[in-house]
């Protein structure tokens, strides 16, 4: 599923942002693999990525662009944004080394 992080990201919709703070731009999850790193840094179901290793994600072609940079065993930084907890936050996932 998905790329090295083992998520799926969408575009945030027109709906979806006007329920987020004015400034936040990102994108959403919507797909997270339930044995891949990304899951077991934390990141779940909903939550919108912001930054990249401190790469802006404001499209999820950017997303891409910044996932496709990491390799096996590095360890990639997200700033994430929580909408249930309304919180921003950061999580560390480390890159699969599995093929």
């Amino acid at each position: 599923m998905g790329g090295p992080l083992g998520v799926v990201v969408r575009d945030l919709s027109p709906a979806t942002a006007k329920t987020l703070p004015d400034a936040l731009s990102g994108v959403i999850l919507t797909d997270v693999d339930p044995a891949g790193p990304a899951q077991v840094a934390g990141l779940r179901k909903g939550f919108i990525i912001v930054e990249l290793n401190r790469r802006r994600t404001t499209t999820a072609a950017a997303f891409a662009a910044a996932e496709a940079a990491l390799r096996p065993g590095d360890a990639a930084a997200v700033l994430f944004y929580d909408p249930v907890l309304r919180e921003y936050r950061i999580a560390t996932v480390v890159v699969d080394t599995r093929p």
